[in-house]
């Protein structure tokens, strides 16, 4: 049976399925994390560490953001100052937060604090309405005894697909102008995870990278997203989803994308025969 015992201990991380997705969750809320199991061969080895999975009918594994370049992670700023995650990309240093996580084996809840107390930020993965995706509903909260006016919250992940890492065709969707609070998206899964960071992109041809575009590639990418928030009153907490998942094809991941209600988004998808 399932295990929704809560563990709070002093470890890395943990990682957690639905049986058809797997994630593995650092404590301060990024994903990838060493001690999976071997992932189907990709580029001529296997991978251990654990992103984003898919786990196939028959038991077997694939991965989609530790292989290669374990580029994920989240960062968040308050009038300035921020905090931010990313195993490749780097970590702001542990001085400037406190942190508490608890799991089961189907959920992950990671909550922090800015030792200056400006914010308190809470990523709470557990499984959503549809097996092909996990949600994460992120709550930011002003515990700074005054009104926050500036809060910029990035995410962003490459994608390296099974079978062809490193040469993605990826798409990110809509036009960030038609989404509240999205002021910037792009291919550059490699940027800092820090809001305050230059917002790049990957070129490819005479694309920019910039959103929105679609099956760009295929190339070494992945997708970046930049949300505004704020003015927050003191006490007052902004709360929204997000979500990662897979599905065995397109059409599938478009349809649990319309179950959860999604309104941005990205794709990676393998390289087909043809280049494209």
């Amino acid at each position: 049976g399932s295990d929704t015992t809560p563990r709070q201990l002093q470890v890395a991380g943990a990682i957690i399925t639905n049986g058809l997705i797997k994630l593995g969750v650092n404590k301060e809320g990024s994903l990838n994390i060493p001690g999976g199991k071997p992932t189907n061969s990709m580029d001529g080895r296997s991978e251990t560490r654990v992103g984003l999975r898919y786990i196939f009918p028959d038991g077997s594994e694939s991965e989609a953001t530790s292989y290669g370049c374990t580029c994920e992670g989240w960062g968040v700023g308050a009038n300035g100052e921020s905090v931010y995650f990313n195993t490749a990309s780097g970590n702001v240093g542990s001085s400037v937060y406190t942190n508490t996580f608890t799991y089961t084996g189907s959920t992950a809840r990671s909550t922090l604090e800015y030792k200056s107390r400006k914010l308190r930020v809470t990523h709470d993965y557990h499984p959503s309405r549809t097996p092909n995706l996990y949600e994460v509903t992120v709550t930011l909260e002003n515990i700074s005894g005054n009104t926050i006016a500036d809060i910029p919250y990035r995410r962003v992940f490459d994608w390296d697909i099974f079978p062809t890492p490193f040469s993605e065709c990826t798409t990110v969707q809509p036009d960030p102008s038609l989404v509240k609070n999205l002021v910037k998206s792009s291919n550059d899964g490699f940027m800092s995870s820090n809001p305050y960071a230059t917002f790049s992109s990957r070129a490819y041809g005479s694309a920019s990278g910039f959103g929105p575009f679609t099956d760009l590639g295929p190339q070494d990418h992945g997708a970046a997203f930049q949300f505004q928030f704020g003015p927050l009153a003191t006490g007052e907490s902004v709360t929204f989803n997000t979500y990662y998942g897979a599905a065995a094809n397109e059409a599938g991941a478009k349809e649990a994308l319309g179950i959860v209600g999604a309104e941005v988004y990205s794709f990676g998808k393998p390289k087909t025969a043809s280049g494209g």
